[in-house]
């Protein structure tokens, strides 16, 4: 296989610098990409507004913005897999209920920015807005499983498209990872997966919806995952 790695800024990029990411990619291997796995992340502690901008920017609108750049192609070439890598930070038990009910009644992407822009714009310090060291991701990851479903249900049937109506997009958690980011963050006793198991079990989810897909099934679309089962949002 070929690796070829583009650079892009994912705090700072706008909408075209995405569009332009997507081109170049179709561009270099002359054909159109048909598999998206959203895994760029940031995972800090505290309840500042800084911690929030940052990761409802790139653990949210990032993967909005690359899913809306690349999706088209997937329509065009009939098939494809988006795999949004979530969490169970993200499972809406552990935010606050007003919070609960603002994320459960986004219906589209749209719904989702100006959900995140109204909290932001709302934000207290001294609000507990979820269980947990780290309730920015937490909230993130609870706008970005948002996200999936109003993406999924913006993609159920794309065949009036010229497609076969075989994309699947699903939010995954991979577990709890060994990685810089999330250690510090983890208690002395918690059971953690190494990097290559978590990979092994995103890929599992994602080969799970594909092979849905195959038969014509329309479950796994719009589905919260983890290895290859689904569990609540």
């Amino acid at each position: 296989g070929q690796l070829v790695c583009f650079e892009l800024d994912m705090l700072r990029a706008r909408r075209n610098d995405y569009v332009a990411l997507a081109s170049k990619i179709t561009s270099c291997f002359q054909e159109e990409p048909t598999l998206l796995i959203n895994n760029a992340a940031i995972c800090e502690s505290g309840s500042s507004k800084e911690a929030f901008v940052r990761a409802l920017r790139l653990n949210v609108l990032a993967p909005v913005e690359m899913f809306n750049a690349l999706v088209p192609g997937m329509v065009r070439a009939g098939d494809g897999i988006v795999i949004n890598v979530s969490s169970g930070d993200g499972e809406l038990v552990y935010l606050r209920s007003d919070l609960q009910a603002s994320i459960q009644g986004c219906t589209t992407c749209h719904d989702v920015r100006r959900a995140c822009a109204a909290f932001l714009k709302s934000h207290g310090h001294d609000n507990e807005y979820a269980h947990g060291p780290t309730p920015a991701y937490a909230v993130s990851k609870a706008f970005l499983n948002s996200a999936t479903r109003a993406m999924a249900a913006a993609h159920v049937d794309d065949r009036s498209a010229g497609a076969s109506g075989r994309i699947r997009i699903n939010a995954v958690c991979p577990g709890d990872v060994a990685t810089s980011m999330l250690t510090p963050h983890l208690p002395p006793d918690a059971e953690v997966k190494q990097p290559r198991e978590a990979a092994l079990s995103i890929l599992l989810s994602g080969g799970v919806a594909y092979a849905a897909a195959a038969r014509h099934d329309s479950s796994w679309h719009g589905a919260f995952l983890r290895d290859g089962v689904e569990i609540p949002w």
